[in-house]
């Protein structure tokens, strides 16, 4: 929760403003909104509420606002306008006798005498009910600002969507069969910031437009200690681009689905399918990369996530019943990676390789087997194995191009890599040591 000494606070009361300015009232709404729930002892909130709800013609709400800022507000200025306001809902409610009475406190309060006048006879001009009832609002306010602004952007080629998970908030769900390689998300950063420094980051979030804010506002938050909008960076940005709003609503698997990279060309992030993906099915990410998902066991990657994002992972790969197999996979993975750069033994070293890759597969993790066929290409190209060295320069190309992109500068050094595996360019050692043929030593044909 942020304190008032926050710079977010008057960032979004500015950004509230502005909105119900440019007659955005629903987004007005919300940040008042927020800004009221996180401070609900400041009555100028509930002003700010009530003047926005008067707009909606959501007259309960407005009404119930203006009581809450009468009791919250000391200041005369206010309680005038707290009085007026609840006295233009009571009389769209047709409580016209309490809307008398809030127009004499208003007058009390040192409101304007030419402003009271007006309002005194649009009072005389409605007509009485005979039944004078008050009408809820029945659409809560969250409601009335996702179906009003939809939280992805409506895009008619998408093949995801954004909907409930089922516990887990909102996720990403294919809306047609996806095949590894496919492009599920291409997405500009909405609070791009390259310096993560405090004031860089309130920065960012204070260039965004009113819509855009309030939808970031949205973003889980695992660390409000820190402040309001560097929590939301902390918990939601990527590496390099910073918050990508859609990306963001991936949920996590340690046995991820789909990839996410930035592309440093086209400064967008992406997200890519690791895996065939059914229409319906929900689509992970990992929150972790590299050795730091497929290397470690459940205690480790639980312990990071939980202190990072502020949850516990249940995915298939931590759940009770299948993560001390998974972890004695991920171990063994993590100390054959360690003990690569030590190995002499070529035909050692590419039995290795295989045996990762494999183990890997076993645990359901289709990504980052590419690192491990690099390394495998280089030692064959020390020993002059061109043929070998073509087969694993290929798999790591053809593994990179589709988890990143063919576009992608991993998809492309692999690239060059492939196309002259020979030049001391790409393997610095080739033709180093005595020639040794390894072409007996492949993975599985299912790989």
């Amino acid at each position: 929760m942020p304190n008032r000494l926050d710079p977010a606070i008057e960032i979004i009361k500015a950004k509230a403003d502005e909105a119900f300015n440019k007659n955005d009232f629903v987004v007005a709404l919300f940040l008042h909104t927020f800004l009221s729930n996180n401070d609900p002892g400041n009555g100028i909130y509930h002003l700010g509420r009530s003047v926005t709800n008067l707009r909606l013609q959501r007259w309960s709400d407005a009404a119930k606002d203006a009581t809450k800022a009468l009791e919250l507000c000391e200041a005369k200025v206010h309680k005038a306008k707290a009085h007026f306001r609840r006295c233009q809902a009571r009389r769209e409610l047709n409580d016209i006798s309490g809307a008398n009475e809030d127009l004499e406190a208003f007058l009390f309060n040192g409101g304007a005498p030419k402003t009271a006048s007006v309002e005194a006879q649009k009072l005389k001009a409605t007509p009485r009910s005979a039944n004078e009832t008050v009408l809820e609002d029945i659409t809560d306010v969250a409601t009335l600002f996702s179906n009003t602004l939809d939280l992805a952007d409506n895009n008619p080629d998408a093949v995801y969507e954004i909907r409930s998970a089922s516990g887990k908030g909102l996720g990403a769900f294919a809306v047609k069969r996806l095949q590894r390689g496919d492009l599920i998300l291409t997405e500009t950063p909405m609070v791009p910031v390259d310096d993560t420094t405090p004031y860089n980051v309130v920065t960012g979030f204070k260039q965004l437009s009113p819509k855009n804010l309030a939808r970031c506002l949205l973003l889980h938050n695992a660390h409000p200690e820190i402040g309001l909008f560097e929590g939301i960076y902390n918990t939601n940005g990527f590496a390099q681009a910073g918050v990508v709003l859609d990306a963001s609503r991936f949920n996590h698997s340690c046995s991820p689905n789909a990839r996410y990279t930035y592309h440093e060309p086209s400064k967008q992030e992406r997200i890519i399918a690791l895996t065939d993906i059914a229409e319906g099915e929900q689509i992970y990410v990992s929150y972790l990369q590299g050795r730091n998902v497929y290397a470690s066991p459940r205690s480790k990657r639980r312990q990071t996530l939980s202190s990072r994002y502020g949850f516990c992972c249940q995915c298939t790969a931590c759940d009770d019943a299948n993560f001390e197999e998974s972890d004695c996979r991920r171990q063994e993975i993590g100390m054959i990676w360690e003990s690569l750069p030590m190995m002499i033994d070529g035909r050692k070293m590419l039995m290795s390789v295989v045996r990762a890759i494999t183990l890997m597969r076993e645990d359901g993790y289709l990504g980052d087997a590419d690192d491990f066929a690099v390394d495998a290409a280089a030692v064959c190209a020390g020993y002059s194995d061109w043929e070998s060295c073509e087969y694993w320069a290929k798999f790591a190309y053809e593994n990179r191009a589709a988890e990143f992109g063919a576009d992608h500068p991993h998809a492309e050094h692999s690239r060059q890599i492939l196309d002259k595996p020979q030049s001391r360019e790409n393997h610095p050692q080739a033709g180093l040591f005595p020639r040794r043929i390894y072409k007996d030593i492949r993975l599985p044909r299912e790989m």
